[in-house]
């Protein structure tokens, strides 16, 4: 009889993507399961163990590594900023052709054409560009270029997968062109082909905190699973007005293995959500000033009457978000 331990799986997706499993994750409230979630959880893995089967089969849902390979292609005509430093734009799509201009982090340039032939360097493959700036034109590695980019109050961010083998990503703060704090972190492989989704970059409100901090962002990016075609995770930031990056909370805003079934949001200061017969949910949740509050849902796709609602805390302390002691 195959018998597959959930607690051995909830640590393979933690190695293979830096996450908590987002069902698991959605029906915890510090380390505590009810009977309802034990249920819900025991009927998950029978599902995976069925799943399982179903794959030594010879018929997978999805293949082992179906993420290998994916590439953010730069669509033609549109501007993307420059992600490395002291770039070379060269006369021909090689690393030997000649240098005809050298480019900084946050530069724009239009993607003029692309390649048909991959490079690869240090395990990462792109497609080399044909770009122009300032009506000056050569090519350059993909690699170089950030996924997306987005300003606000004089602050550039930057963000850019390190690829999917590595599955690490990296963002950089720019001020007055020149690079303020960049981090790494391990994203675990994530989506940037066309069928899904590019990352996203959202800024969120710094009002009602004592000693606000500079910047309040999240990063919407798609993470491949291997047991699940993928799911959608937002990483939340904030730069300190002492100039120190974070890297905050985390939340899988929805996902479904049925007939276990979650979503998380988060409410900000001053934020209510008020009771509701119809969800079951018989607490009134407010986020007050200084604080972030993240709403746990989780419900069976079977039964309508099944839910369960928690929260978590975190009270920004003037450089970070911390949860109370």
């Amino acid at each position: 009889m195959l018998f597959f331990d959930p607690f051995l799986y909830e640590n393979m997706e933690r190695q293979m993507t830096g996450h908590e499993n987002p069902i698991n994750s959605s029906m915890k409230s510090k380390n505590k399961f009810s009977k309802f979630s034990k249920r819900i959880l025991y009927y998950k893995y029978f599902y995976l163990n069925a799943m399982i089967i179903f794959f030594l089969s010879g018929f997978p849902l999805h293949a082992q590594g179906h993420w290998e390979g994916t590439i953010h292609i730069k669509k033609i005509l549109s501007m993307v900023a420059i992600f490395g430093e002291n770039v070379n734009i060269r006369k021909e799509a090689n690393t030997k052709s000649e240098v005809v201009m050298k480019l900084q982090p946050g530069d724009l340039v239009t993607i003029i054409s692309q390649e048909k032939t991959l490079t690869t360097i240090d395990d990462d493959s792109e497609y080399w560009y044909k770009v122009e700036i300032n009506k000056k034109q050569g090519y350059v590695w993909g690699g170089l270029l950030a996924d997306t980019f987005t300003w606000k109050n004089g602050y550039l961010i930057l963000f850019r997968s390190l690829g999917t083998k590595s599955g690490l990503s990296e963002i950089r703060i720019l001020k007055d062109n020149k690079i303020l704090r960049s981090m790494k972190w391990n994203t675990g492989p994530i989506g940037l082909d066309d069928f899904n989704t590019k990352p996203k970059v959202e800024f969120l409100p710094t009002k009602n905190y004592l000693n606000p901090p500079e910047l309040f962002f999240k990063i919407e990016y798609f993470v491949y699973s291997e047991i699940e075609y993928g799911y959608t995770y937002n990483q939340f930031f904030t730069l300190s007005n002492k100039g120190k990056l974070n890297k905050e909370f985390g939340l899988v805003p929805s996902s479904c293995d049925p007939p276990a079934c979650g979503e998380q949001f988060v409410l900000f200061p001053e934020d209510e959500l008020k009771p509701d017969p119809n969800l079951k949910r018989k607490n009134n949740f407010k986020a007050n000033k200084n604080e972030i509050v993240i709403i746990y849902h989780s419900f069976s796709s079977d039964e309508d009457k099944e839910h369960e609602w928690s929260q978590q805390i975190y009270k920004w302390n003037g450089s970070k978000f911390l949860e109370p002691k």
